[in-house]
């Protein structure tokens, strides 16, 4: 709790005071974002070290070649994900493809699609940190106890801190009771990569092309909020509650395909993993390797 209040309090302090010095929006969304990460970075960094008296990398954030190469799966996981689900709505006549390298961003087109890329990388490191490697691990060890089983505790941790991601969520521009509970069911997808897998790699490799595939290639709204440049400029031809033209995909049904793929996928991939199994090397008491 004390890491979450100081969290938010700065991240809420924080973009008008950067509206004072930059005039741009998309420049303005992409320091936010940057602004956010070291936010999220330092009030975990330092409840870790002072409060939790853990190692910083046992929350799953650490570079090694196991960990690159499970970015890389979540990486190609959310880009196959917001692929199947463009493809879906463009061979049923969903949307339709209005133009090519569209850009209102105010710059040449290869520098900003690559600020995006670099700002949705800082998003999820910042929600996956926040969400996930921080909130999921340490609600799922004060939840364990004698009267609360390790893989119940597990259960809860994840259940809650999914509600608190989709919760974060509803205030975005076009936010509604579906886009929340949406968001909902997406955080747990999100947190279920870092129970399966054990630390944060897939689920931030994950995040980063959801995001960024979303927005910046196929030209959906993400959360809310509109793409100032995408390689495909699309429009929405679907009633709301199929893919809302306003928020985007995250508050339609359009959604499902996508998540039910992911978690067939991920199931698959890790089709050993037990709970017995991840309580010594997920979650609970989890040790980077």
């Amino acid at each position: 709790m004390i890491q979450f209040v100081f969290f938010f309090f700065l991240i809420t302090e924080s973009p008008p005071i950067i509206s004072g010095f930059v005039a741009s929006d998309f420049y303005f969304e992409f320091v936010v974002e940057i602004a956010f990460l070291f936010t999220a970075l330092a009030t975990v960094y330092f409840s870790t070290k002072l409060l939790d008296k853990r190692n910083f990398k046992d929350l799953g954030l650490y570079v090694n070649s196991r960990w690159l190469k499970e970015y890389l799966v979540g990486f190609m996981l959310g880009a196959s994900i917001f692929s199947l689900i463009f493809l879906i709505q463009l061979a049923a006549g969903w949307i339709k493809i209005e133009a090519l390298l569209y850009n209102e961003s105010g710059i040449a087109f290869l520098p900003a699609i690559l600020i995006r890329f670099a700002g949705y990388s800082a998003v999820a490191v910042t929600e996956e940190l926040f969400s996930r490697g921080y909130q999921l691990k340490n609600l799922a060890e004060g939840f364990n106890s004698k009267k609360l089983s390790e893989s119940n505790s597990i259960v809860l941790a994840w259940v809650l801190s999914a509600l608190i991601f989709g919760l974060l969520h509803a205030e975005n521009p076009s936010a509604n009771l579906i886009s929340t509970f949406n968001l909902f069911l997406i955080g747990l997808f999100f947190g279920l990569t870092y129970i399966l897998s054990g630390s944060l790699a897939i689920p931030i490799g994950l995040h980063t092309t959801w995001n960024f595939f979303q927005g910046n290639i196929f030209g959906f709204p993400v959360s809310g909020f509109e793409a100032y440049v995408s390689v495909f400029k699309t429009s929405i031809h679907t009633p709301t509650f199929v893919n809302d033209a306003s928020f985007g995909p995250e508050a339609g049904i359009i959604i499902f395909p996508g998540l039910l793929a992911g978690i067939f996928f991920m199931v698959y991939f890790y089709k050993r993993a037990h709970f017995k199994h991840l309580i010594n090397n997920s979650i609970v008491g989890y040790k980077a390797q």
